[in-house]
């Protein structure tokens, strides 16, 4: 793109912040800069800049960091991207009156698309400088990337015409080494990183370390990231990489003080919440490993697609502790917390996920009733938290799905097991989970209601004098849709000698 006014006045731009006033000045700026007034929306919230953007196409985005709403203007560009409506192209300036190091921090690091900030007021030509920046680097990158992905395999005469081309640019220069380093392209990455600028950046040096530690030389790996981190102690990229390496060596102590820096920088990271997490759970530190759950639970966000993969890892961590403890006073303690951090998570969700939480923490309660081998009140826990999707269960996210599987099988249920994992299946081309063609027995399964109705379709009488307590006994349970059905066609005196599958749905692709 050519740098000057023409340039800037081609472009649709959005402009986010609560304050209208604020909005208001920006735009001024940007018509000042030779922006056309015609080409700027100011929107105030969200929702309105989610519904200018489904019937606008804008090139460079302004949003504030922080929307008088649960969101923030990172979630908005996480919401944005996920509904495709910017494109690879599309600029993004990330504006705050609070120049705190999270803001900062979490605001340019838990987002590719973030890579420029301004402190509010802003300065005009700071904002000319930024905007043309934004904008040359993000066609870049976006061009460099196609190129990156068309080049199957990739080699060293494509690394070098892409970095001639974009010499000058430190950002095409990571994202080339990003993608080596992604890619494991050991033999490539040590051709191109000599050809590298000399100047030293937080992709260069830990790909250097990730070479380092390829050859066996952890020691030295350790050694230049540590020397990058006390001379640089924000970023957070070689933090991340030295806490692997440090876990590596055993030295957890050290590992430890890194991924508490950098989860308190960023408490909203799950990657670096789980990092902290298991590093705690090894030594010991409980109480710390509560604290680091409520830190996460309270700057949860919900545009996070994988919270809820997040917060099934952290539960494990602290189950396994779990099951070591004898007391009852402890385990109360445990069951407290998890209890809070449910609790404080369910604050920051919209109702939809709020839903997921309470199937979660049925799923939750499952295992730990399991741990304490009270078999039927897990089962129950269990029926009840597949419930919540009984009508659509489609609907139940991935990573639900795949903790009720084993714990159908567990328990016998394999009907609901064998109609949950066409669901996952169909969800998840890439992973491809087998189905248990078993029909259950009482004596091997004494809780499955898959058992239990079965005995009462059969012809023979011999079962039937416990009909009524195998009756009592589905009545307390949670049973899918058809089965509900069966059953009380069963106590109304008319029903067929087949059990119907567990739900009437045709499986189709999640939205």
């Amino acid at each position: 793109m050519a740098e000057g006014r023409v340039a800037v006045g081609d472009i649709n731009i959005l402009v986010v912040d609560d304050c209208s006033t604020s909005s208001l000045l920006v735009k001024h700026q940007l018509i000042a800069l030779g922006a056309k007034a015609s080409n700027i929306t100011c929107v105030t919230n969200t929702q309105a800049a989610l519904l200018a953007a489904k019937t606008r196409f804008y090139s460079f985005l302004v949003i504030d960091y922080h929307l008088a709403e649960k969101y923030t203007g990172l979630d908005l560009v996480h919401l944005l991207s996920r509904a495709q409506l910017i494109s690879d192209t599309t600029a993004v300036l990330m504006i705050s009156s609070d120049a705190t190091k999270e803001t900062v921090l979490t605001a340019l690091s838990s987002s590719g698309r973030v890579r420029h900030l301004l402190t509010k007021p802003l300065q005009t030509k700071a904002l000319y400088t930024k905007m043309l920046q934004a904008l040359q680097e993000q066609q870049h990158i976006a061009a460099v990337t196609t190129r990156l992905l068309a080049s199957q395999p990739l080699l060293l005469s494509d690394v070098i015409l892409l970095h001639k081309t974009h010499a000058s640019s430190i950002c095409v220069e990571s994202l080339i080494i990003d993608t080596l380093v992604e890619r494991r392209d050991y033999t490539l990455l040590e051709d191109y990183l000599p050809l590298c600028s000399q100047k030293e950046h937080a992709s260069k040096v830990c790909a250097t370390a990730f070479l380092l530690h390829h050859q066996g030389h952890i020691s030295e790996a350790v050694k230049v990231l540590a020397d990058y981190v006390t001379r640089n102690p924000l970023c957070l990229a070689a933090i991340d990489s030295l806490i692997g390496l440090y876990e590596s060596l055993g030295q957890q102590r050290h590992a430890l003080c890194l991924a508490k820096r950098a989860f308190s920088l960023t408490p909203s990271n799950g990657s670096r919440f789980l990092s902290a997490s298991r590093i705690t759970a090894k030594l010991g530190m409980f109480e710390d490993l509560y604290e680091l759950g409520r830190t996460y639970a309270a700057h949860l966000s919900q545009t996070d697609a994988q919270w809820l993969n997040v917060l099934s890892s952290y539960v494990d961590l602290v189950s396994d502790h779990f099951k070591t403890l004898t007391h009852i006073h402890t385990k109360r303690k445990v069951l407290v917390q998890l209890n809070e951090l449910c609790l404080l998570t369910q604050k920051q969700l919209g109702k939809e996920q709020q839903v997921n939480l309470l199937a979660f923490k049925q799923l939750m309660q499952c295992k730990l009733l399991l741990v304490e081998s009270r078999a039927a009140e897990a089962h129950l826990k269990l029926l009840e938290s597949l419930s919540y999707f009984y009508d659509i269960p489609t609907q139940m996210p991935i990573a639900l799905l795949k903790q009720a599987l084993p714990l159908l099988a567990f328990f016998g249920e394999f009907s609901i097991r064998r109609s949950l994992l066409g669901v996952i299946n169909q969800s998840c081309s890439s992973v491809r989970l087998q189905e248990c063609n078993i029909v259950p027995h009482e004596y091997d399964y004494p809780f499955s209601v898959e058992t239990k109705l079965n005995a009462l379709a059969a012809p023979d009488q011999q079962y039937h004098s416990n009909s009524e307590s195998v009756v009592n006994f589905l009545k307390q349970r949670a049973l899918p849709p058809n089965w509900s059905r069966w059953l009380s066609d069963y106590l109304s005196g008319s029903f067929s000698s087949q059990i119907p599958e567990p739900f009437s749905y045709h499986i189709t692709d999640r939205e």
